[in-house]
């Protein structure tokens, strides 16, 4: 039974905690107190160029940061994935 409540209660307060992590960045600026960050994603799939980095992993996504701060951004994926395909039934 308290194996059981633990683990609701972790449960509940991962999900809590993972909706308000990445909800509210706060500007450094005190004459500007409770305004916010914005920024903008700009995403492309590179999977199709066969781009790998040194370990071996290929290049998939790859974009830009842009407004209140800029950067770039890229994911880079193991190949071959070290996680088995989903099985699929055929559809009759």
């Amino acid at each position: 039974m308290k194996i059981k409540s633990a683990l609701g209660l972790t449960t509940v307060m991962l999900l809590l905690s993972a909706t308000l992590a990445g909800s509210i960045a706060v500007a450094d600026d005190a004459k500007v107190a409770g305004a916010l960050l914005n920024g903008a994603l700009d995403i492309t799939y590179a999977g199709h160029l066969e781009k790998t980095n040194d370990d071996g992993r290929l290049l998939v996504w790859e974009g830009s940061v842009g407004g209140d701060f800029a950067g770039k951004i890229k994911w880079w994926f193991i190949d071959p994935s070290p996680v088995p395909a989903p099985r699929t039934r055929a559809v009759k």
